[in-house]
């Protein structure tokens, strides 16, 4: 499937609401789909996360089954005899180890512990996890995405939290998240899914709920759930092999604000001031995608001339003509163009991501 951005039409498949997203899942018909088999080992309670992981993996062309382990019982599903979740068809472990409810101490009671008692908090955390990975990697072969630890964004040391010759709360679970990486590097096919990333994505005040967590040993708010549950489907993506290959670009008011053919080298917004930079600033971001090995391709109703004269000659213009790997600048359908790059370049349509400003573009795509 190709998949398609639209600069003017904000229905991305994030916007629908998790009653909407269960609803979507009951009426599709999935079973003709590969199924992707999850295992969840888990100390915290994870239920509403397993919506919105199907309906990202859903977006992938698999459907994703879900086994859920007992809660907080990570370590008898992993280094005890108990089986848990974990079968011979598991494709992926997934596992939320929660400081909340391992640690206690380092997580609300730091302030009263002394250095001595913080480090041996610290080292029967590390053997925790590394016993459990361990014991995961002795269960199976499968690649494991691991969850690591929040910082707090109200240490327990509050202002002096950074100060000098103070070993603080949060750098303390700073070095928990480094241990951890390294022992999960040390393991092949092993993946540390940074919680940090969602929660400064969204912020604490959305992020977590504590209402639930006391009620249910819930912690996070529906919309916590759902940014998680989008980086995990960034591993699996990789995982299924189901990465962009390619990004074709439109180049009015996309690549640059206004209409070459109209307004001219000179009229078009495109510079370090707005509304100029909110494109240069776009253009910015594809390169970072180039430099990562996403290949480029420009797909435009102009004249040839006029596109390749700003991609030359621009003094703001960052994409030039050794960035792009095709170019179909002429007046034929959008859709014939993107079939002729695809068998240019030799990948599949659905390895392009298509980003175009206009809604019936999208649509004919």
């Amino acid at each position: 499937m190709l998949k398609i951005i639209s600069g003017k039409d904000g229905n991305y498949i994030y916007s629908l609401s998790y009653a909407e997203i269960n609803t979507l899942l009951a009426e599709t018909d999935d079973s003709r789909l590969p199924v992707y088999s999850v295992s969840i080992l888990r100390n915290i309670m994870v239920e509403p996360i397993e919506s919105f992981l199907k309906y990202e993996v859903l977006q992938l062309g698999s459907n994703m089954s879900i086994s859920l382990g007992e809660y907080d019982n990570i370590y008898q599903e992993s280094v005890g005899c108990q089986q848990g979740p974990i079968a011979s068809t598991t494709d992926c472990v997934l596992v939320f180890l929660s400081l909340w409810t391992l640690s206690p101490d380092l997580s609300f009671r730091f302030s009263a512990l002394s250095n001595k008692e913080v480090k041996q908090e610290m080292d029967r955390v590390v053997g925790v996890f590394s016993n459990i990975l361990d014991g995961i990697r002795l269960k199976t072969s499968c690649p494991i995405i691991f969850s690591g630890f929040e910082e707090p964004y109200a240490p327990a040391m509050g202002v002096l939290e950074s100060q000098a010759g103070i070993v603080g709360q949060r750098e303390t679970i700073r070095s928990l998240n480094y241990r951890l990486q390294e022992k999960l590097a040390a393991i092949k096919n092993a993946y540390f899914l940074d919680l940090n990333t969602p929660l400064s994505t969204l912020g604490a005040k959305k992020y977590y709920d504590h209402r639930l967590w006391h009620i249910g040993r819930i912690p996070y708010t529906l919309e916590g759930f759902r940014e998680i549950a989008q980086f995990v489907a960034a591993f699996i993506r990789i995982l299924l092999a189901k990465t962009c290959k390619c990004i074709v670009l439109d180049a009015d008011n996309v690549l640059w604000g206004g209409i070459i053919g109209e307004d001219g080298i000179e009229g078009i917004k495109l510079g370090a001031s707005h509304p100029g930079s909110c494109y240069q600033a776009f253009q910015q971001e594809v390169l970072n995608l180039f430099n990562k090995g996403v290949i480029l391709a420009i797909c435009s109703k102009n004249n040839e001339e006029d596109v390749i004269e700003v991609i030359r000659n621009h003094p703001y213009m960052l994409i030039k003509e050794e960035h792009i790997a095709s170019m179909r600048i002429n007046w034929s359908n959008k859709a014939d163009n993107i079939r002729a790059i695809a068998n240019e370049l030799n990948i599949g349509l659905e390895s392009i991501v298509f980003i175009d400003d206009s809604e019936f573009e999208i649509n004919l795509v």
